[in-house]
């Protein structure tokens, strides 16, 4: 009985750190928006632009996969503001992962895209 009640005190405590938690999350996510409005319009010329001849696919796919990611970021971040501040304000568990989602969004576009760009260029490994 005193092990469970113990449990939801600490569930309690970590509900507590939800609010600034968020809140940081949030504001890191955020940060990536000021540089935003340059990136579009760079976004906007490397999607109109032709592609090269002999490009290969991989980086035609990196290229536009990181110009149309970028195009997508300030709806997942509103998206994300949403659902975080809904559940925060509604007491549901998951506000700091929905917080979270628009930092790791970013991170899987950019490193996504640099893994597709620079596929032809790592030279491959030899094992004999």
């Amino acid at each position: 009985m005193r092990l469970s009640y113990g449990c939801v005190c600490l569930v309690k405590k970590m509900r507590a750190l939800d609010w600034p938690l968020v809140i940081v999350c949030l504001l890191l996510g955020g940060a990536a928006l000021i540089a935003w409005p340059f990136a579009v319009h760079a976004s906007i010329m490397g999607l109109v632009s032709p592609v090269s001849e002999g490009m290969p696919i991989t980086r035609t796919v990196g290229v536009y996969f990181f110009h149309v990611g970028i195009l997508c970021y300030p709806i997942v971040y509103i998206a994300c503001l949403i659902l975080s501040i809904t559940r925060l304000v509604v007491k549901k568990p998951y506000a700091v992962l929905y917080a979270l989602l628009p930092i790791f969004y970013i991170c899987f576009v950019i490193v996504f895209s640099i893994l597709l760009l620079t596929q032809n260029a790592i030279p491959r490994l030899r094992l004999c």
